[in-house]
């Protein structure tokens, strides 16, 4: 049996394969986020491989712009959660795998995935980019990340904060006022 909550919340990850149409179910996004004690976790042989396959392309990562000079803070010390202003529903677990400051100001988000480039992993990435600031990770607020997807093969999508338009800003909103409504989400199968 699972318990109510007293507020939704929902995970950044959830929240982007929606976002980018992978799961087209906002019933089954809008259930979690309402209910404890329901959760699904892969974890196997497969993910523990690709745990520590991930952490290695991020230390390496790391290394690498440390010796360029850039404050690098990696993803024990990038946990934050952001809460809708206007729908008062919350994201939570939002932990990019690198967060770089230059000597200059700027910003970039790295996060590392594995396999085949899917929509997610740049809608989740956008999330990053729009929610960081907006967090209660006070050390980046004001900043207007730039983002990098970094794949397990060595390739790169970058994305530029002006690809950050309003009409992703939008669709947050929407999305979000609908998981935070107490009204289930209509049932779609995905």
């Amino acid at each position: 049996m699972t318990r109510r909550r007293d507020r939704s919340s929902t995970h950044v990850s959830s929240l982007a394969r929606l976002l980018a149409g992978d799961n087209s179910c906002l019933f089954s996004v809008w259930f979690r986020s309402w209910h404890r004690d329901y959760e699904t976790t892969g974890d196997g042989p497969e993910q523990t491989d690709w745990n520590a396959r991930r952490s290695s392309l991020a230390r390496e990562t790391a290394a690498r712009l440390e010796q360029r000079g850039d404050d690098v803070y990696p993803a024990i010390r990038n946990g934050f959660e952001a809460t809708g202003s206007r729908s008062g529903a919350r994201i939570f677990s939002g932990r990019p795998d690198i967060i770089v400051r230059r000597a200059d100001g700027s910003v970039t988000v790295y996060d590392v995935m594995g396999g085949e480039p899917v929509a997610a992993d740049e809608a989740l990435m956008k999330l990053y980019m729009y929610l960081l600031p907006r967090s209660n990770h006070g050390l980046w607020r004001g900043a207007r990340p730039d983002g990098c997807v970094l794949y397990d093969d060595g390739t790169e999508r970058r994305i530029a904060a002006d690809e950050m338009d309003d009409e992703f800003r939008k669709r947050v909103a929407g999305v979000m006022r609908q998981i935070a409504s107490n009204e289930p989400a209509r049932h779609v199968p995905s």
